[in-house]
């Protein structure tokens, strides 16, 4: 966000400041969304103080809890009902007091939100805004979460239900032109309701981290970033450089969980499988997993096959989890 307002004060090209401020804050999101009928869950946002009995009585279970301010769906909660309410609200009031990540502005009064579960199939999608149009990068298949905590598992390429891509790169566009975006990377997840229906979970005028970018280079020969760079510096753009190619490999992303002291963190015996691409290693040997000293996640695996349907994604999801115990991985319980 201070990014955005640099660039706008001097000028020059960058985050665009109004995007990122509500794309920073999750209630400033859900105001947006409603304000423009785009299809979100109901929401009923928490002060810093209290969440008013009346509130409380206006909640349907199961809800989603979870703060405005943060990322990695860190204090991210399923609640089946108002027993455990008060005790995970203090968590997300801990988080928001917590300055080793500062995601948080002190003059917001509003911490958290209860809103809908939306509890379908879940997607994250990726693309880039190019004078004002939005141009698809990919479509993330996402490993169903079902609760009581969110945090990010499996991503795979390409998409397993393309009749559903031109309702989500409508609902992509919608958000980019309320936003106001003219060049700018643009994320945005969704997840069915109960009725199918996708509505969306969250958005930002950046895109997914992880080897998001990486692997929809590789399935779809689109490079996001090399395109934002362009529209940024006024260079001209050839048609064939926003167009996505037939994919012939599928790509899986698989994080690696831990709570501890680590000791060893690489990839091991992995890199011997054909499947294996990279392991990036986010918590070192020597430093503890696990909040509040830490993220729990220990590293990301990349993999990829061959793809010629459906069921070969499905394939190297599962085989993610195989390959996934192959790595280098020990830990000291603490």
């Amino acid at each position: 966000m201070l990014a955005g307002k640099i660039a706008k004060h001097l000028t020059v090209s960058g985050p665009e400041a109004y995007a990122t401020r509500i794309s920073r804050n999750k209630r400033r999101q859900r105001q947006f969304l409603k304000r423009f009928s785009i299809p979100s869950p109901n929401f009923t946002p928490v002060t810093r103080h209290a969440l008013k009995q009346q509130d409380i009585a206006s909640c349907h279970f199961p809800a989603i809890l979870k703060p405005t301010q943060a990322a990695l769906s860190l204090g991210v909660h399923l609640l089946q009902n108002k027993q455990n309410l008060a005790e995970k609200l203090q968590e997300i009031q801990a988080l928001s007091n917590d300055s080793n990540f500062y995601y948080f502005e002190k003059k917001s009064q509003y911490i958290a939100l209860i809103e809908d579960f939306l509890p379908g199939e879940e997607v994250t999608v990726d693309g880039v805004v190019v004078n004002g149009t939005f141009v698809l990068g990919g479509i993330h298949n996402k490993r169903r979460n079902t609760g009581p905590t969110f945090e990010e598992d499996l991503y795979s390429l390409p998409f397993k239900t393309p009749e559903h891509e031109a309702n989500i790169v409508a609902i992509a566009t919608l958000i980019c032109k309320h936003l106001k975006l003219h060049n700018s990377l643009f994320n945005v997840e969704l997840r069915q309701d109960d009725n199918g229906v996708f509505k969306v979970v969250e958005f930002s005028n950046r895109m997914s981290g992880a080897f998001c970018y990486r692997h929809i280079r590789h399935v779809y020969s689109l490079d996001l970033v090399r395109l934002y760079c362009k529209s940024l510096l006024g260079l001209p753009i050839q048609e064939n450089e926003l167009l996505r190619k037939k994919p012939s490999q599928a790509t899986c992303t698989k994080w690696v969980f831990g709570n501890g002291k680590v000791l060893a963190n690489n990839a091991g015996d992995a890199k011997h499988s054909k499947h294996y691409d990279d392991y990036f290693q986010i918590t070192p040997p020597g430093e503890i997993a696990g909040y509040p000293h830490g993220l729990n996640c220990l590293g990301r695996l990349s993999l990829h096959g061959e793809y010629r349907s459906a069921d070969d994604v499905v394939a190297l999801e599962k085989k993610s989890f195989e390959i996934m115990k192959q790595l280098n991985i020990e830990i000291e319980s603490s």
